[in-house]
């Protein structure tokens, strides 16, 4: 039987051979061999089976992990801003699952331009891209241009962690931004500005301690300025610079940077506080610096701050230069004054005293010098043109038939004198000149003869008293 059951078995099997398959017959002699045999090819089998499983969830595992790569999209506001104006510039980064862990970046350091984060924060979100639906994280970044020109921001790289939403894996990579060129030109009319803000709204408070109508050496004077601008961080507000002044000590504390944030609308605002110590008695004009923003759509626009005027007592160098040019000034007026005085007062006394020695031709003279210096042509004519003509021109009369009396006077009897001294001379010339002497003679004796007739007698002490005080006017 056992004979009889022996029996021919065939089985298939392929073999690659340079692509080509073929079928061979195999013939088992007894049972043994044939299970032995069916055991191997289950076994094969199994193994292929297992490889071709394992090929393909790797197959799969690299397609999700190549899929879809995260990326990163760079805008920014289509304008060219002025030197000092923000610009934002947006980073959005793209994910096919959803953000898992703290995303890394630094922003670069520029010579041309600041940067820095509008927020600690980021807006987190998703967006469709080709019909998939993908996890999105945006990061603004502030642009504030230093100078005018091209300004080229340079790559940011962003470290991120997410979870892949195919795989289920959590994944990190590092995903870098494109750079981008800016263009920042600078108005004509902030040429020569030293510091301005840029803000559509600027408001200043300048805030002075009590003021006094008077100050000492020692005083301290207080003030407070509060800057607010809208859109404009505390720290992008330029520093307040206050104007220096000579004799009074300036002590600024470090100012106070606030920023506020209400529905997506921000505002920055600089606290200064201010010390003034006067040093030295003077007077001085503090504040009247000039705050100057530059108003989008508006241009230039400037706010002068109030001035304090301080008035310090007590001497100081400015002070003792304008009183000794104020004494100088007095005193050489005085002097003029003096020597005027003393000058007039020195031809009055020698008139005065000339008429109580009686010493006539001195007295004759300084009243014809004194009459020099006081009456010129023009004074003349506006006593002629005046109302009383007539009583000056009476009082004038009389002086001068007073000083022509005395003059007489004076003149006969020096030519008596001469006359006696005529007659004295040697015998001698008495011969020579007896003639002429005798002519002489005869016609001084004739002349002397008519002064007396007119001059009458010598003029009265009291009428020359009057001519003395009515020429010196005193």
């Amino acid at each position: 039987m056992t004979k009889g059951l022996v029996g021919r078995c065939s089985c298939v099997y392929s073999r690659s051979l340079s692509s080509l398959g073929y079928i061979k017959t195999i013939r088992f002699y007894s049972p043994f061999t044939a299970a032995v045999c069916l055991s191997w090819f289950v076994l094969l089998a199994f193994s292929l089976l297992a490889n071709l499983l394992v090929a393909e969830l790797a197959f799969a595992e690299t397609d999700a992990e190549h899929g879809f790569e995260p990326q990163v999209l760079v805008s920014r506001a289509e304008v060219n801003p002025i030197v000092g104006q923000k610009v934002l510039l947006r980073f959005e980064l793209l994910v096919n699952g959803f953000f898992n862990g703290a995303t890394e970046f630094e922003l670069p350091s520029m010579s041309s331009a600041r940067l820095a984060k509008a927020s600690d924060f980021a807006i987190n979100g998703s967006k469709r891209v080709a019909g998939k639906t993908l996890a999105s994280q945006i990061w603004d970044v502030e642009l504030y241009p230093e100078q005018s020109g091209l300004i080229g921001v340079p790559n940011i790289v962003f470290a991120i962690h997410y979870v892949d939403a195919d795989s289920g894996k959590s994944l990190s990579r590092t995903i870098v931004a494109e750079p981008m060129l800016v263009f920042a030109y600078l108005p004509e009319s902030l040429k020569g500005t030293a510091a301005y803000i840029v803000s559509d709204n600027v408001q200043v408070e300048d805030n002075w301690s009590e003021p006094k109508s008077e100050y000492q050496q020692g005083d301290i004077i207080k003030r407070t300025l509060i800057i607010t601008a809208d859109d404009t961080p505390a720290s992008h507000i330029p520093p307040f610079h206050a104007k220096i002044v000579d004799g009074i000590t300036l002590v600024v504390k470090e100012p106070q940077l606030e920023n506020e944030n209400n529905r997506g609308e921000s505002r920055g605002q600089i606290t200064q506080e201010l010390t003034y110590i006067i040093d030295k008695p003077g007077d001085y004009v503090l504040g009247g610096e000039v705050i100057s923003w530059w108003q989008l759509g508006g241009g230039l626009k400037q706010n002068r701050l109030e001035q304090r005027y301080v008035a310090v007592i007590g001497f100081s160098i400015k002070n003792g230069y304008q009183i000794l040019l104020l004494l100088l000034g007095c005193g050489l007026l005085g002097l003029i004054l003096f020597w005027i005085r003393t000058r007039k007062s020195t031809l009055y006394k020698q008139a005065k005293h000339a008429l109580a020695v009686k010493d006539w031709l001195l007295f004759i003279s300084l009243m014809y010098r004194k009459h020099d210096e006081s009456v010129s042509p023009s004074r003349l004519k506006l006593q002629l043109q005046s109302e009383d003509n007539a009583k000056q021109g009476r009082k004038v009369e009389k002086q001068t038939e007073t000083l022509n009396r005395l003059f007489y006077y004076l003149f006969s009897k020096n030519s008596a004198v001469e006359l006696k001294t005529t007659q004295r001379h040697s015998p001698n010339e008495s011969r020579v000149t007896n003639h002429a002497s005798s002519t002489e003679t005869n016609d001084i004796d004739k002349n002397s003869s008519e002064f007396k007739s007119k001059e009458g007698k010598l003029p009265s002490k009291s009428d020359l008293t009057k001519l003395l005080k009515a020429t010196f006017k005193q």
